[in-house]
This record gives structure tokens, C-alpha cells and sequence, in this order.
């Protein structure tokens, strides 16, 4: 298209594009909240954004956060706006389930009508028989994929997870596992928790080798199903071995890890709980340190935010017993800068951030081409980055009524002026301007 004279609504000119596969300076051109053509463009159009000496990267893709549950969803799509996150999908809590066409479309209704982002839903967390039995009507119904608790309450059996990565697989959908082992998580909560009340008895209740028992036990499961098998925010060297060998293996498996895996270790927990308080918590420096590894490398194919929005009264109501304590950090309003400077600070190519935290979770869970591209035909999902910029993580930059983040401190490079969703834009300057309920329901 380029030369004609063509009339589109929005233009972006002068920015450095950034997508999985690489980087050029070039225009974007949106017009119905597509893009429709990328390069050296002369169109007239309705607005013009310069984005000149700025980075154009494709809008996030979170396929983890627990909003719904934790936070008004409205407040918490307004921080994954303000962090660059266009589309997100929402995890179900332990109770009640989302696994059946009532929980579902009461979910789907509530989210439609606030959210400012677009989004999905997962299905789960499945624990019954009806649960397995309701997997197809689920698919039916437009779920992402579907969520195992292994540890629960109620601890997942064998019997029924063995059954639903069947079921799951026959439907051609995936299974997100939290590779926790539920016997011996018991146990040792009930035993620590029969003496202790201090802030390191958590972590120390669920050593490392629970996950990785379950991990190897899924990716088993996942062998003689065939099912699409996805872990959860792995956290230790031993759990990115496994995963590396089953890919060799060709079981077909995904796997995500979270910054606050990448950033903080068991040390930093000390300092800082109740705040830190996570499950699976955090692990050893040795550790952050093969999860980098593994995202370089393609062993970890995303990197999410398992965002919870406990706020600094929640987590210190009961800090003098950490049982008590929600689990849980938020995310998605820093997790992109965090990330991005990161990579600045690093020389590391921005494309595999853009494959990471777009492209590959768009594909992974049935959105792409619709979303996690800059290519013509996708939704103009973009953010726009000033690199020269430099601020602090500070308490005042904090939406909503979270009243932390564990990023407090961190010195950024990078600033996110501007953000937009299907051509709109949603995030200008430190304001939301999108309307509540802007955000439409995706699903594969």
C-alpha cells in the first residue's frame, strides 16, 4: 500500500517496531481496529501519533492472573492497561469452580462488563467426576484452557487427573497444572503449622521437591494422554530439567515462569515477608539464575504474572501468623517495564520479550494471529515506549488500592507512554482512557 492514497483512522509514524521475529523502524497504520499495513507509509488519517525514537512493542498477552477473584475488575484490567497488558486470561479460584455453563456465564457477564482490557477465561479448577464431564460443554463455552490445583483443598487424585488430561486432549484443549504434590504438602503445613507461626515456615513447608515430583508426574500423565500440557510458574533448576527433557522427548509441553521467580529469592523473603508470601515461594539465587537460562533457551516458553491484588492492609493483618497471610503478589501493572529495562540492561534482543510476553502465549492458547502481533490483519494491540526515559518504582505510581509492589525501588529504564487496543487507546500519559467494559471476551 505504500504510495496510495489511503484513509485510515490512526497512524503511527517514526517508531522502532519490535515483533518475535525481529525489529525496523517503520509506520503502522490502523483503521477498524486492525492493522492494515506496515512499512513507509503516506495515509492520511484521523490521528497521528509520532512515535519517533520510541519503541512500538505488540500489547501483552497475560495468560495468568487472578483478578476476578481478588480485586474488582475494573481496578485491576485498569493496571494491566497502564502496564502495557491488552488482553489477559483470568484463572478461577479454589471455590467456587468455574465448570459449568452457569459459574462460567456469570463470570463471563460480570468481566464484560468491566473490564477495560480484553480477556479470556480458564476453566477449573477441577477437583469431581462432574468436573471431567463438563469439560467439552466447557470448550463449547469459549474457555482458554483449563486449570489443575494439584495440591487443591481438595487434593487432585490420580484417578482424576489422569481422566481429565484425557478428556482435555480429546476436546484439543490445554491443561495448565499448579506441580505441587497434595500428600506431602499436607503433611508438612500440618505439621508446621501445629508449632510455628513464623514467616519461614511457609517456604519451608513446601520444599522444592514437591514440584518437582509433580512435575514429573504430569509430564508423565501428558506422555500416555497426549494432552497439551502447560506448567505454572516453575521455580526450580530440577523442574526446568525436566521440562527441557520432555520437549527433547516431544511430549508436547509448555511451561511459564513469573519476574517475581526471576528477580527475588528466599533471602529477599526473609527481608520483606509477609509480602513475598507466594506459592510455590520463592526458591535459591542458583535458581533465578536456570530460569533465565530457560527462557533464553526456549525450555520456558512465557513469562507471566500470576497476578493477585492483595493489598499492604491484607498482607499485614495477620503478619504475626504467616499462615494467615494471602498468598500471592501483584503484577501486571510493572511486570512489562520491569522486564523491558531488564532486557536493556542485559544488550538481550527486545523480539524474544515481544515472543515471551506476546507472541508466544497468543499462540500457545488459540489468539493468534488476533492478538500478540504487529502484522497486518491482527488487532492494534500496541505499546508505545519512550527508551530514553528513566523513573523509580514508587509507592505513588502504585494504582488502585494495592499499597505496594514488591518492585518498590527498582530503577527503570523505559516508559510507557501510550497503549492501545484495537486502535483505541486505552493508557496515554499516566491516564486510563478507556471506557469501563471496552474490554470483549477472546477465546480460541
Amino acid at each position: 500500500m505504500e504510495g496510495l492514497h489511503v484513509k485510515v483512522d490512526t497512524i503511527i509514524k517514526n517508531g522502532k517496531i519490535i515483533t518475535a521475529e525481529g525489529e525496523f523502524t517503520g509506520d503502522i497504520a490502523i483503521k477498524d481496529g486492525k492493522i492494515i499495513a506496515i512499512g513507509n507509509l503516506d495515509f492520511e488519517a484521523e490521528e497521528i501519533i509520532d512515535a519517533t525514537d520510541k519503541i512500538i512493542f505488540p500489547g501483552v498477552v497475560d495468560i495468568h492472573v487472578h483478578i476476578y477473584d481478588t480485586d474488582d475488575f475494573y481496578e485491576g484490567t485498569k493496571m494491566c492497561a497502564a502496564g502495557g497488558i491488552t488482553t489477559v486470561i483470568d484463572l478461577p479460584p479454589t471455590e467456587p469452580q468455574i465448570m459449568d455453563k452457569e459459574s462460567f456465564n456469570k463470570k463471563l457477564q460480570e468481566c464484560n462488563n468491566k473490564s477495560v482490557v480484553d480477556f479470556g477465561l480458564c476453566a477449573g479448577e477441577i477437583y469431581y467426576p462432574k468436573h471431567i464431564t463438563n469439560i467439552e460443554q466447557m470448550v463449547k463455552l469459549g474457555a482458554s484452557y483449563f486449570k489443575i490445583f494439584m495440591p487443591g483443598p481438595p487434593p487432585v487424585s490420580d484417578e482424576i487427573m489422569y481422566q481429565a488430561f484425557e478428556e482435555i486432549a480429546k476436546n484439543n484443549s490445554v491443561v495448565a497444572v499448579h506441580a505441587e504434590n497434595s500428600q506431602v504438602l499436607d503433611l508438612l503445613t500440618k505439621r508446621f503449622s501445629a508449632e510455628r507461626k513464623d514467616p519461614m515456615a511457609h517456604p519451608e513447608s513446601r520444599p522444592r521437591f514437591l514440584e518437582i515430583e509433580s512435575i514429573f508426574k504430569a509430564i508423565q500423565f501428558a506422555k500416555a494422554t497426549g494432552v497439551h500440557l502447560h506448567i505454572c510458574h516453575v521455580t526450580t533448576k530440577e523442574g526446568v530439567e525436566l521440562i527441557r527433557q520432555a520437549k527433547r522427548d516431544k511430549v508436547n509441553i509448555t511451561a511459564e515462569t513469573c519476574p517475581h521467580y526471576l528477580f527475588f529469592t528466599l533471602e529477599d523473603y526473609k527481608k520483606k515477608a509477609p509480602l513475598l508470601k507466594i506459592t510455590p515461594p520463592l526458591r535459591e539465587r542458583e535458581d533465578n539464575l536456570a530460569l533465565w537460562d530457560a527462557i533464553l533457551d526456549g525450555t520456558i516458553d512465557l513469562i507471566t504474572t500470576d497476578h493477585c491484588s492483595f493489598s499492604l492492609a491484607e498482607k499485614l493483618k495477620h503478619k504475626e501468623n504467616i499462615w494467615d497471610v494471602p498468598a500471592g503478589l501483584p503484577g501486571v501493572q510493572f511486570m512489562l517495564s520491569v522486564l523491558f529495562s531488564e532486557w536493556i540492561k542485559k544488550e538481550l534482543p527486545l523480539s524474544k520479550l515481544a515472543y515471551l510476553l506476546a507472541t508466544r502465549p497468543a499462540k500457545t492458547f488459540g489468539l493468534f494471529p488476533k492478538k500478540g502481533a504487529i502484522q497486518v490483519g491482527s488487532d492494534a494491540d500496541l505499546v508505545i515506549i519512550d527508551p530514553r526515559e528513566k523513573w523509580t518504582v514508587t509507592k505513588d505510581k502504585i494504582l488502585g488500592n494495592l499499597g505496594f509492589s514488591q518492585y518498590e525501588g527498582f530503577e527503570i529504564t523505559g516508559k510507557i507512554d501510550t497503549v492501545l487496543l484495537r486502535g483505541k487507546i486505552i493508557y496515554n500519559n499516566g491516564e486510563i482512557t478507556a471506557p469501563k467494559g471496552y474490554g470483549e471476551f477472546v477465546h480460541p
